[in-house]
């Protein structure tokens, strides 16, 4: 009933095989083990990967976002993103900013309706994948407090990490204190560039403790937002959440240049710089990360093992879009 309800919903055939079926039990049974009991989660985790392979249909497309990058006014695209799976949040005569920072909005929404309909572990989850956006509202305050333009904050319902407690904070020394007392632990400076770095960093960890399929891709992102700060930045992660970042090992704190960084990380981080060797050529590590994301995504959702890699898969394709 609840997968005939959610296809009617967009019109949808849903169709849930044996290997998702036994996949489900798998993942009851570890949860039996881990929580020494067996709790009522079988029906939540089938429902929740039921949904997440819907969510994951609310987007674009690379073939259409490519045709709305050469559209000739931004009238126009605001028109068909309304139209289309944005119109939750884009709406006509937007300014370009205000419509970026909107866009942004709807893969957030989908996911809190994603949360409401996993058990207490899914949940956590998805707080964990949430925590992108309350990075981008911290970036937002810190803005804010600077005299900088700002946006509304995005809203993050119960999967907020901390936000509630720092969306209050009156000045940037305010927002690391707050930083500290929370999961996303101190960020080691009271510089906005070293606090919003700090922050990415702290999330990748989380996520990287969360989600074991991941890995690969999170510690890609991971070297990245390092390699950015490092080599094209104001190189500000001389302690902080970067000397704890052990996913990524330590010996790349010497490293020299690009080339020799991406030479001493782990393998599972290495490959997003394959044929990057100076920092002006980051931007290509960046796109195949983007790429990396959409593809594993679209394959988790397709052959989902689990709940977990359906909600990943979800979470993947909604970001990269």
């Amino acid at each position: 009933h609840v997968a005939g309800d959610a296809a009617l919903e967009v019109g949808v055939p849903v169709t849930l095989d044996h290997e998702v079926g036994v996949a489900h039990a798998a993942e009851l049974e570890r949860h039996r083990r881990r929580r020494g009991s067996l709790m009522p989660v079988g029906i939540a985790w089938n429902a929740g990967a039921v949904r997440a392979r819907l969510l994951g249909q609310r987007r674009l497309g690379r073939e259409r976002c490519a045709e709305l990058a050469v559209e000739g006014s931004l009238r126009a695209v605001l028109k068909q993103l309304n139209d289309g799976p944005y119109g939750h949040d884009v709406e006509p005569g937007m300014t370009l900013a205000s419509a970026q920072w909107a866009v942004a909005a709807t893969p957030l929404w989908h996911l809190r309706i994603l949360g409401g309909w996993l058990p207490p572990a899914g949940g956590d989850l998805v707080r964990v994948f949430v925590g992108w956006w309350e990075v981008l509202n911290v970036e937002n305050l810190l803005a804010k407090l600077l005299g900088l333009p700002a946006f509304p904050p995005y809203d993050l319902g119960s999967l907020g990490t901390a936000w509630s407690r720092i969306r209050t904070a009156d000045s940037v020394e305010d927002v690391r204190q707050r930083l500290a007392a929370s999961a996303w632990r101190d960020p080691g400076s009271d510089e906005p560039a070293a606090i919003v770095a700090a922050l990415r960093l702290s999330w990748a960890r989380r996520l990287d403790d969360e989600i074991d399929e991941m890995s690969r891709l999170i510690r890609g992102w991971a070297a990245l937002v390092l390699a950015r700060d490092l080599f094209a930045g104001g190189r500000t992660q001389g302690g902080g959440e970067a000397a704890r970042v052990s996913i990524l090992g330590r010996t790349w704190r010497d490293a020299k240049d690009l080339a020799d960084f991406s030479a001493r990380l782990p393998r599972d981080a290495a490959w997003v710089f394959k044929d990057v060797d100076r920092p002006e050529e980051l931007w290509r590590a960046e796109v195949r990360w983007w790429r990396t994301l959409y593809a594993d995504g679209l394959e988790r959702l397709r052959h989902p093992a689990s709940g977990t890699e359906a909600v990943a898969g979800a979470f993947a394709v909604l970001l990269a879009d």
